[in-house]
């Protein structure tokens, strides 16, 4: 099985997430919910771009790079309102923004 590079930095970030996403959900449990939504749409519609092919296949992409741009702006939110540090979703945004650019490669 061949490996998308962007999809493997999208799972590595629901894993990263992993360590901390309860934290914000018994703080604010829309907005920890809204978090797993973003970062999973991320994924899935990565997935399914690479599977099609023209004006169907940039929609995916882009509706990944939206969700992307949503889970950043969440986390920013979640470190804004002090349900967590900006230091443990540092890492976690280098991965968003690598995966952005990748996806605006692939879109133009």
């Amino acid at each position: 099985m061949r490996k998308f590079e962007v999809l493997e930095f999208s799972i590595s970030v629901i894993e990263d997430l992993s360590s901390f996403i309860h934290s914000i959900e018994r703080v604010d449990k829309n907005l920890g919910s809204q978090i797993r939504r973003a970062a999973t749409s991320i994924s899935l519609n990565i997935a399914e771009g690479d599977r099609r092919s023209g004006k169907d296949r940039l929609y995916h992409f882009r509706v990944a790079s939206g969700s992307a741009n949503e889970l950043r702006t969440a986390l920013r939110v979640a470190v804004a309102w002090k349900i967590i540090r900006q230091e443990l979703i540092a890492p976690v945004l280098k991965i968003i923004d690598k995966i952005v650019a990748i996806l605006w490669k692939l879109t133009h």
